[in-house]
């Protein structure tokens, strides 16, 4: 697993002398690189790497041409008989439809966790199997989605997958409420979901119990945290909770912000992973109200040799905390709590 362009002809020379290498999996994650050769990896293995029965890879590239038959032309270096009947190999590249674009080629089936949806429609994908009754995606357990995907592969959003990431702006996305083994959903910036289509997703997924957003897309499903269905759904099911970074704006939750969190979640969360101004707001505020916390990873703004959080300084704001059980770890201004035994 590389994520470096550069790293791609290091990992092949890496390879030329593994004569015994019977399996090997490759996952390019450097979306800058060059669009995948097979005819260069045919070569690669029949010279140095005769004994490989399993070739498992995904490559992600950068696409600068707007032509169908240059992703063919990309296809047809996987589709010699080398791959097709010596090897049974089959690979399927999935596209955008715009010039300037990522694509993804990838072995089937498809052998990684992780998954991105990189096409507005799997119709305009290519592959070298024409086998329609596999589930050639079993093994997926995170599916990245970067772009709205109106004709989706309903094999790919099988009850296997677990961990739904959303980077898209649009909503318009029928095929995610099927998805109904989720346990984490984690949202970025772009994204623009109305509470109605959360209250969907929230009801249609009864195993989820983690989320990871923005404290502004969190303000933006719960209409400024007015929807009592939508903030009652969050209070019932959530149990871990992330508050990233919100680079759009700011990068740490203001205390009349925090008020709302720690209202919605206090009954349910064990686990939160925030950042906010100083340590008197992680003293007064979060470990005061949210006691069912398990583990606490808080990054503070305001922070120094003079402004550290300490066993001996939470004491000093509330002697309650010295029945507190738990570790601190501190990396910079960065403190991970760990709870024994709490109420």
């Amino acid at each position: 697993m590389y994520s470096e362009s550069d790293d791609n002809e290091i990992v092949r020379a890496s390879l030329q002398d593994l004569s015994q290498l019977t399996n090997l999996a490759v996952y390019d994650s450097a979306w800058e690189s060059p669009p995948p050769n097979g005819q260069m990896w045919e070569n690669l293995i029949t010279s140095s790497m005769p004994l490989l029965k399993k070739f498992d890879f995904c490559f992600k590239f950068w696409k600068d041409f707007n032509v169908a038959s240059d992703i063919t032309q990309i296809v047809s270096t996987f589709s010699t008989p080398f791959y097709l009947q010596e090897k049974c190999w089959f690979v399927q590249c999935d596209s955008h439809h715009q010039q300037l674009s990522i694509a993804l080629l990838y072995s089937l089936p498809y052998a990684f966790e992780c998954f991105e949806i990189i096409t507005h429609s799997f119709d305009e994908s290519i592959s070298t199997s024409n086998d329609l009754n596999k589930n050639f995606y079993e093994n997926i357990k995170t599916l990245t989605v970067d772009v709205t995907c109106k004709k989706i592969n309903k094999r790919l959003i099988s009850g296997n997958i677990v961990n739904l990431n959303l980077k898209f702006p649009g909503t318009s996305l029928d095929w995610i409420y099927s998805m109904t083994h989720l346990c984490q959903i984690s949202f970025q910036n772009q994204i623009d979901m109305s509470p109605k289509n959360f209250i969907r997703l929230l009801k249609s997924t009864p195993y989820l119990h983690s989320l990871i957003a923005p404290y502004y897309i969190l303000k933006l499903l719960t209409n400024q945290w007015k929807n009592k269905i939508v903030c009652e759904l969050l209070s019932r099911k959530i149990q871990s909770l992330k508050i990233c970074s919100d680079s759009c704006f700011r990068d740490y939750v203001k205390v009349d912000e925090l008020v709302h969190i720690v209202r919605i979640f206090n009954e349910r969360c064990q686990h939160l992973n925030i950042t906010v101004y100083s340590r008197n707001i992680v003293a007064g505020l979060i470990l005061r109200n949210m006691q069912h916390l398990r583990s606490l990873i808080v990054r503070l703004k305001e922070h120094g040799d003079d402004l550290m959080i300490t066993k001996k300084w939470l004491i000093e704001q509330n002697i309650v905390y010295k029945q507190l059980d738990c570790s601190i770890v501190v990396d910079g201004n960065e403190y991970s709590f760990w709870f024994g035994r709490r109420r």
